[in-house]
């Protein structure tokens, strides 16, 4: 796995899949990145994918508790018009490597590399 941040606030991951195939997951502005070396801890996927978690997960908690996570200033952070607002969102990416947690408003853009 790569991992690059790119600018200020986003970042960019080069993950290997199971058939060898290769992917590029990019966020334009991330508001919270958290990179464990358990790829696979308690309650979490049990193979390579990336997935939405819910909204009140404790990730997301504590990102909130401790930034400006609110969704109009995330959305004026990236250049978006405010209104409407949108819910700060948590995608969990599993790999054999590492568990990488992001917290942003929009998903992940994914382009396969090879």
């Amino acid at each position: 796995m790569e991992m690059e941040v790119v600018g200020d606030r986003g970042l960019r991951l080069v993950v290997e899949a199971a058939e060898g195939e290769t992917f590029e997951l990019s966020w334009e502005v991330t508001v919270g990145v958290l990179v464990r070396g358990d790829p696979f801890p308690t309650g979490g996927p049990s193979t390579r994918t990336l997935v939405e978690e819910p909204p009140d997960s404790p990730f997301l908690t504590f990102i909130r508790a401790g930034s400006h996570a609110d969704p109009y200033y995330v959305a004026a952070m990236q250049g978006f018009p405010p209104d409407p607002p949108t819910v700060l969102r948590h995608w969990a990416l599993c790999t054999h490597e590492a568990l990488v947690e992001v917290a942003s408003l929009y998903p992940p853009t994914v382009l396969r590399l090879a």
